[in-house]
């Protein structure tokens, strides 16, 4: 809950974005290494996908704190032996992340329902925080249950379409 410092102004229409420029690789290695012991401990293989260098202007904190919750519910919903992948494409001016894992489930439904509801309630409420970060940050959120088990978790963010520094 670190990373959520700035969360209740977005609950009263207050939020402070400091986008920046975002290099994706260096993002997904820091969440790796963070997680990378918990998932090995529990026999879950974590995956990146990312073949090229891809760049979005988005705040940092609210992207870290996004992709921190996918990821951390994709390992807790993921059985020993299972695995937990995460896709980054990139086509026109938008930026796909998808975070899939090998479970019945990567958020419950409950949880799923819970992203809609108006609560002033921070704990328990990770979906919503993946819903109001990403909206906040110009992109949307699918989530597909795959029918032969686990979840598929996408946010969609646009593209940095400046110059790099």
């Amino acid at each position: 809950m670190e990373n959520l410092s700035k969360w209740p102004l977005t609950k009263k229409g207050k939020a402070i974005m400091t986008p920046e420029q975002v290099e994706l690789r260096a993002l997904i290695d820091e969440l790796f290494v963070e997680f990378g012991e918990v998932a090995k401990k529990r026999g879950i293989v974590l995956k990146a996908n990312l073949k090229t260098k891809i760049v979005l202007h988005v705040d940092r904190v609210y992207l870290y704190a996004i992709m921190k919750n996918i990821l951390s519910n994709a390992i807790q919903f993921t059985p020993r032996g299972g695995k937990v992948t995460l896709y980054v494409h990139k086509k026109s001016e938008v930026v796909a992340l998808s975070v899939a894992n090998t479970s019945e489930q990567l958020i419950s439904e409950e949880q799923d329902q819970d992203a809609y509801m108006d609560n002033d309630e921070i704990y328990g409420k990770g979906s919503q925080l993946i819903y109001q970060f990403t909206e906040l940050s110009g992109g949307e959120v699918v989530v597909r249950h795959e029918e032969q088990g686990g979840s598929i978790f996408t946010i969609y963010l646009p593209a940095y379409r400046g110059t790099l520094a």
